[in-house]
């Protein structure tokens, strides 16, 4: 049985690298007809597939080495696509379709960049920010850099503030980072990678953007959809996004899944993450 519940009344309740690591070098880029490129001010390019249509759109954020034409994007593709909706998703600096910059050369400020030019120069009107894991933090720091066009934001299993965080909470990765500037994340949910680098520079950089120790200020319905089961981020960093959304904001819900993992890619994720897109693409 889901929960789906407001606010209040949540708060009250409340190495060896593996074989399908993904490619970390620019030597061979994964090719893909659909995908298009957006050349950045650092002399990279950032990988992007978009179907045209009205206002309002949406624009997807993947997590930490996302691939933009996975089981979730596509899903949101043929949602827009079904209702003349106009839709992007994107691929960050460094990972996938974006490799042409290595993620040890890109920071955090990097990935903020490239999500804000997708937005301003890949997308009109206003849009519903979706962001999965990871790019739930980045679509969280879109949603407060660009309030006037933003229509609403869905968080997906949210990782706000997990890179330095963990890097604090856990000894493994602390001495790792320590030691050699980097630690290999082991995915124990994720269908397309086993493993991820983090480097300790973006993890250092990524305190600037810290959204869990004040109030963010977001006026716009914000709904998130959390596993009481994700072994990867843990539900409570949901939790406490929740609690940090203004409280002047009085249209935020969580939705927590009993039995999904991480990536809530089974048919509960998959229709409760379709069911919070139809609400807010028809009522924004």
């Amino acid at each position: 049985m889901l929960t789906t519940v407001c606010r209040s009344r949540l708060l009250q309740q409340c190495s060896t690298l593996p074989s399908r690591v993904r490619n970390w070098s620019c030597e061979t880029p994964p090719t893909d007809d659909r995908i298009q490129y957006l050349d950045r001010d650092n002399g990279g390019r950032m990988g992007y597939y978009r179907l045209a249509g009205k206002p309002t759109g949406l624009l997807y954020i993947p997590g930490y080495f996302g691939c933009p034409l996975g089981p979730k994007p596509l899903m949101m593709a043929d949602y827009c696509r079904d209702n003349g909706h106009a839709f992007l998703s994107i691929n960050l600096q460094g990972w996938n379709y974006s490799n042409s910059v290595h993620v040890r050369d890109c920071s955090f400020a990097t990935w903020v960049g490239d999500a804000l030019s997708a937005f301003d120069k890949l997308t009109e009107g206003r849009q519903v920010i979706v962001g999965s894991s990871f790019g739930g933090w980045v679509a969280t720091l879109l949603a407060l850099k660009r309030p006037e066009r933003t229509a609403g934001l869905i968080t997906i299993a949210p990782g706000l503030d997990t890179m330095f965080e963990y890097k604090d909470t856990k000894p493994e990765i602390k001495q790792e980072l320590n030691e050699t500037g980097e630690f290999v994340f082991q995915m124990t949910d994720r269908s397309d990678v086993d493993a991820v680098l983090i480097t300790d520079h973006a993890a250092e950089e990524s305190r600037e953007y810290a959204l869990l120790d004040a109030t963010i200020d977001i006026r716009c319905p914000v709904r998130v959809i959390h596993s009481l089961n994700d072994a990867d981020v843990h539900y409570s960093y949901g939790v406490r996004m929740i609690d940090r959304i203004t409280p002047d904001n009085n249209d935020v819900k969580m939705t927590l899944l009993p039995r999904s993992g991480h990536n809530l890619l089974d048919n509960i994720g998959m229709s409760t993450i379709t069911d919070t897109l139809h609400e807010l693409m028809t009522t924004c």
